[in-house]
């Protein structure tokens, strides 16, 4: 849900911080060299090349920089002054960045900057008294609001109440209410599929979308929505499947790809959606080059499963972060909220029929693999006994479907546990081919070498000899899973190192 974070603004100093970058705004130009990295996400939420901004420094043993953590786009932040709220914004970037706090606005007495810096958009004047605060949120009327405080979740719905804010968010937090009710992810009520919005303000005042400048919409650190409006050079829109290119690295003067995308911020949320099965809402925008795009304006156009991702090189020569997204009409009659008793489960649960397209696997491809292997993971070695014998999982090096295409051959699949299939997936744990080879009957000789993410050995790949592993399937794995090359670099850094 939103959380809304106290700021106290009062000394002669703070005034002057709010006064110079917060109510007359930041011209990012100007710090365009002390932002680096950053600079593109300002510019991204940027009006007119100017952004309200301000900061917390770590404080005592990092008690600022903790509550920092609980902050995410779309948080609202309330001003506070001579006991009374007298501004707030609503969070349209993150960013911890010491250099540009420093240029911004040097540093305190201390030694210590405002580095832990958030953008703000949707400013607005207040004047609320602490007594009238204190009351609606259940607070001491004895508090006077020292120091920088994200309030509960509790706090900030009664806060959001009081300042008459909306909080699109809420529809998807998975956590019970007061009221016995559990919000689940869903069409938003007056929103049917094939809404029209004029503008992208009133996608996002509307709850479908509800951030104004971000492509990507999280909450709670899973994406909820995404708005293809422009995007980048990799995206493929087909309709009721979409590959989608994730944010980072472009520059935001040309819009170009300068730099490989990093598993953050939306990129993450995304790869959490997928991991937990959440659905997600898709939105076209007119500017979207593709013949599903909107006449004009912004279309919602329903829910859709982060089925892959995919971490390779884009068509601009940098690393970038592939969705494969399919439309799914089934989770658009997801109820909004339904009685906390019933997330205890139910005894008759119900049934509801919905068509996915998929690639069809051969499980007689996969039953050979495991039948070579007496069901036995060639990773950890763990043969799992059920009643009716053994049981194991065909795992793909080189994924099937759209964004991968790999085969379904036996070169291509391994006997895994189902532990081991996930983490292999995930890129969490990989092989390292370096000490092996093909040999001269097309099976691997010498080495195929498990390791974690860090590059720490695992143990070697148990490989039976009629088993003929494709080792060009390998190297696409490490290219494609997680950040693969600089996973390779890094192991083969420490082999070269023992």
């Amino acid at each position: 849900m939103t959380i809304v974070a106290i700021q106290p603004a009062a000394s002669g100093g703070a005034q002057e911080h709010y006064k110079n970058t917060v109510a007359s705004r930041v011209n990012i130009s100007d710090y365009r060299s002390e932002a680096g990295a950053d600079f593109e996400v300002l510019a991204q939420v940027a009006k007119d090349g100017r952004v309200a901004l301000w900061g917390v420094t770590a404080g005592k043993r990092g008690v600022n920089a903790k509550k920092y953590q609980k902050l995410s786009v779309g948080d609202v932040v309330l001003f506070t002054k001579e006991k009374h709220v007298f501004s707030s914004g609503r969070i349209s970037a993150l960013i911890q960045n010491p250099r540009l706090a420093k240029a911004v606005w040097d540093s305190d007495d201390s030694g210590e900057t405002w580095e832990y810096m958030y953008a703000l958009d949707d400013v607005r004047p207040q004047r609320i008294p602490y007594s009238e605060l204190s009351q609606a949120i259940g607070s001491s009327l004895g508090d006077n609001y020292m120091g920088f405080r994200p309030l509960d979740p509790a706090k900030s719905r009664a806060a959001l109440s009081l300042l008459g804010i909306k909080d699109a968010a809420a529809e998807w937090t998975l956590t019970v209410g007061q009221s016995g009710e559990i919000a689940l992810p869903g069409t938003a009520p007056d929103a049917p599929v094939g809404s029209v919005y004029p503008s992208r303000n009133e996608l996002s005042d509307s709850g479908v979308h509800g951030v104004r400048m971000q492509g990507i919409w999280t909450a709670d650190k899973v994406a909820i929505g995404i708005v293809l409006n422009g995007g980048y050079e990799d995206d493929v829109d087909e309709g009721d499947r979409i590959i989608y290119t994730g944010d980072g690295g472009r520059d935001a003067a040309t819009g170009k790809q300068v730099a490989d995308q990093e598993l953050t911020a939306g990129n993450r949320g995304l790869a959490a959606a997928m991991d937990q099965g959440l659905p997600i809402r898709v939105s076209r925008g007119r500017k979207l080059e593709s013949t599903f795009a909107p006449a004009d304006g912004f279309r919602y156009d329903g829910m859709y499963r982060v089925e892959d991702r995919d971490y390779s090189r884009g068509a601009e020569g940098f690393y970038v972060w592939k969705f494969l997204l399919v439309r799914d009409p089934a989770a658009d009659q997801i109820t909004m909220a339904v009685r906390a008793g019933d997330a205890l489960g139910s005894l008759q649960p119900g049934r509801k029929s919905s068509q996915i397209e998929r690639v069809i696997r051969s499980s007689a491809v996969a039953d050979a693999v495991k039948k070579l292997y007496d069901f036995t993971c060639q990773m950890c070695g763990l043969r799992l006994e059920k009643a009716t014998g053994g049981y194991a999982e065909g795992a793909h090096i080189r994924p099937l479907g759209m964004l991968h295409s790999g085969p379904d051959v036996l070169s291509n699949i391994l006997c895994l546990c189902p532990n081991d299939h996930v983490l292999f997936d995930d890129g969490a744990i990989w092989i390292d081919e370096a000490l092996a080879r093909v040999g001269p009957t097309g099976g691997v000789e010498g080495k195929l070498v498990v390791r974690r993410r860090t590059g720490e050995v695992v143990r070697d790949l148990a490989v039976h000899r009629e088993h003929r592993i494709d080792l060009d399937q390998i190297r696409y794995h490490q290219e494609h899973r997680d950040s693969g090359t600089r996973r390779l670099e890094r192991a083969r850094n420490l082999a070269a190192s023992r």
